[in-house]
């Protein structure tokens, strides 16, 4: 699966503005909200908030596209196999942190683009995890640099993939009645 700084090259290569983080956030999203959507149609709503130079690269659209595909195919698994495109563990714990934000907010963002009746139809606990996500969005980017911290940013990065896998399987068996 492409990595972080990949993401970054490729987004840079289509003009796109933003963190690589806030993006995969999106487009995992709409993955979410439109699993039976093709990869165009998802990358068209992650995209659809910035400014495309007028010609980009069909190779870098290609392989942003496939990274949807990819994230589709992890989630319908349900072996929580994806992950979250975050600065690496080097990183500086706030940086992570803010990146973390980013990327719950991109997904929010790519969730309500791709279907936001049912996003607000959730229900249980796919519901309240979706609440989780928003509160991390606007508080994750508040750390400091204690091995407490690097515990709680860790256990949030994997509440995170929980998160999105319940709101998954909850808009699947919407979708399908029950």
């Amino acid at each position: 699966m492409i990595d972080q700084l990949e993401l970054a090259g490729l987004l840079a290569a289509v003009a796109t503005p933003g963190a690589a983080s806030e993006f995969h956030g999106a487009l995992c999203g709409a993955c979410c909200g439109m699993p039976a959507a093709r990869p165009k149609e998802w990358l068209d709503r992650a995209l659809s908030a910035v400014e495309l130079e007028a010609h980009p690269s069909r190779e870098s659209l290609a392989r942003i596209a496939e990274l949807g595909t990819e994230l589709r195919d992890a989630l319908e698994a349900g072996e929580l196999e994806y992950v979250l495109l975050l600065p690496e563990d080097m990183a500086p714990l706030a940086e992570r942190a803010a990146a973390l934000a980013r990327w719950c907010e991109g997904f929010l963002y790519g969730l309500a683009l791709a279907d936001a009746d049912a996003m607000r139809a959730l229900t249980g606990d796919a519901r309240e995890a979706l609440q989780d996500v928003a509160t991390i969005a606007r508080t994750a980017g508040a750390a400091s640099a204690s091995e407490a911290d690097e515990d709680a940013y860790a256990e949030l990065v994997e509440f995170v993939r929980v998160a999105v896998q319940l709101v998954f399987y909850d808009l699947a068996r919407g979708r399908a009645g029950g």
